[in-house]
């Protein structure tokens, strides 16, 4: 069985690029602030590594960050040196990084399965929830999704030139190589559970496993090794080894066997998936079948870079909905399949289909109701009239219902493109307020003067450095009113249930002329200060 062609290759193209300028244009043109608290800490990394010279070991608030390696952070300065430092470069790498992330999965379906199914399958990946999300956020998850999808499709290439003369067969491996690199890089280790470990397992399955020696694992390993060791050597001669001990200890042992933030349980994933993959989720059952039966070298491949990856996400003690992204680009082709053998059918959608397109609507219009009625302060009516809409979206779901699979696909194409309107563009900007804090920066620079210290306690490290433009003085909660003896007139910043246990008398409190509180990401905060 074959896949019909959806249209000429050149139209596939255009409407490609025209379907992404319609999603995620939009972000440029109502642009955000920073939110708390990742975007907010990333913003601060790259400002003190400009402002400080902090190019090898990222700092935040003037202490080595460990959390995350050092490129994703240049390459943003990179682009705020032609941009301008700040949130449109990050948004820019993002932007980026989804078209080169969309070009990869049309690639790597075009290799397995064909023109149409690279054509839906990169539509997929486009308008589905998860890759809406993180392509409008400022986050290094999809730029390692674009690496680790053109690390698969290049091991595809190598693959598929098993036979050819050595020149072009090596030149693949090595792209291999220095996109899973690159992915070290830009993630750190984990990235090995996208690009190498799902390369050997697909490979061990291939051949009786005379794929895996063909990939060179003592050479590439050697590489990597080598740009290892030359990291820490350039890290020891800075003396900062307790830096490295911080990454092994804290960050690769601490996140995955005993994670101080994001924990969750095993099944997380299993749970959220379905959610994230809307409004294509019922089409995955199908294409697992179908792929499996059909095309048995494609499904052991996509399940290598899919389903791997996922069982050893769900194994880490930390996660985050975010990292599922760059195993989706394996959903996406399954999705696609589908998609792509059944849009010429005459075949209405199945019950199963329709309805939970028609669920997924319906929750998202609820879920803006509620959240407007109870957190869009100001923008309560606003936040109702999109509910509205969304409301609106899913009758349109329930009128398609059991239409012909090519009219259920376009339906839920152009409703996709109208969530990411109402999303990203006028709910983002009625949610802005909420998660930005730069009211609460720009007070605190308007204050004080730029050499007066701003003490900070109970709050989340680095998430309110960036605007107010300064390294802001870390304090454990019981050193604040010796600190304060020490500074006066000094401001300090604490969430409101932490006053009394620093002020003690209200009256104390009631003495400072500075007395001022904000709320943000629906936290109190207050700043105190010449008391």
């Amino acid at each position: 069985m074959h896949f019909p062609d959806f249209s000429a290759p050149a139209r596939r193209g255009w409407l490609l690029l025209l379907l992404f300028l319609l999603v995620y244009s939009l972000d440029l043109a109502l642009p955000r602030d920073f939110w708390i608290q990742d975007e907010a800490r990333y913003g601060e990394v790259v400002r003190e590594m400009v402002v400080e010279g902090h190019w090898l070991i990222p700092h935040l608030g003037g202490s080595p960050y460990p959390d995350k390696p050092a490129p994703y952070f240049w390459l943003v300065a990179g682009v705020g040196t032609v941009v301008g430092q700040g949130e449109f470069s990050f948004r820019l790498v993002t932007l980026a990084s989804t078209v080169a992330a969309a070009s990869g999965v049309y690639l790597v379906a075009l290799r397995l399965l064909g023109a149409s199914v690279a054509f839906f399958a990169s539509v997929v990946f486009l308008t589905s929830v998860l890759t809406l999300i993180v392509g409008h956020i400022m986050r290094m998850d999809m730029l390692l999704t674009a690496v680790t999808v053109h690390a698969w499709h290049s091991l595809v290439r190598w693959r598929s030139l098993a036979s050819a003369p050595s020149t072009a067969n090596v030149r693949w491996l090595i792209a291999f190589w220095a996109l899973t690199a690159l992915g070290l890089m830009v993630k750190g280790p984990i990235s090995f559970l996208f690009t190498l470990l799902p390369a050997m397992l697909w490979l061990a399955c291939e051949e009786d496993g005379r794929g895996v020696r063909g990939l060179r694992l003592g050479r590439g390993l050697g590489v990597l090794l080598l740009l290892v060791v030359c990291w820490a050597a350039a890290v020891y001669a800075q003396h900062e080894s307790g830096y490295i001990y911080k990454i092994w200890h804290d960050q690769l042992i601490g996140r995955a066997v005993n994670a101080w933030s994001h924990r969750e349980p095993m099944w997380f994933y299993l749970v959220l998936l379905p959610l994230l993959c809307m409004p294509w989720t019922a089409l995955l059952p199908t294409g697992m079948r179908y792929l499996s039966q059909e095309h048995p070298l494609a499904f052991r491949s996509i399940v290598g870079f899919t389903l791997f990856p996922l069982v050893g996400l769900s194994l880490v003690s930390g996660k985050l909905f975010l990292y599922l992204e760059p195993i989706y680009p394996g959903l996406s082709i399954v999705a696609g399949s589908v998609a792509a053998l059944r849009f010429t059918s005459t075949e209405r959608v199945t019950r199963a289909v329709g309805w939970s397109s028609v669920l997924f609507f319906g929750f998202l219009a609820v879920g803006v109701g509620y959240g407007a009625h109870h957190s869009l302060a100001g923008g309560e009516s606003a936040g109702l009239a999109l509910a509205a809409l969304l409301l609106l979206f899913t009758g349109v779901a329930v009128f398609r219902l059991r239409a012909p699979w090519h009219d259920w696909i376009r339906t839920h194409i152009f409703l996709m493109v109208g969530c990411a309107w109402l999303f990203f563009g006028p709910l983002f900007t009625l949610m802005n307020p909420m998660f930005s804090g730069r009211a609460l920066g720009e007070y605190v620079a308007a204050v004080t003067p730029a050499t007066m210290p701003v003490g900070v306690s109970g709050i989340t490290r680095g998430i309110l450095d960036y605007y107010t433009r300064r390294t802001l003085t870390e304090l454990p909660l019981g050193d604040v009113s010796a600190w304060r003896t020490k500074n006066p007139g000094a401001l300090v910043i604490v969430p409101t249930g932490a006053l009394p246990t620093i002020f003690g008398a209200a009256n104390v409190l009631e003495s400072c002329r500075v007395r001022r509180a904000f709320t943000v990401e629906t936290k109190e905060y207050y700043v105190v200060g010449d008391c």
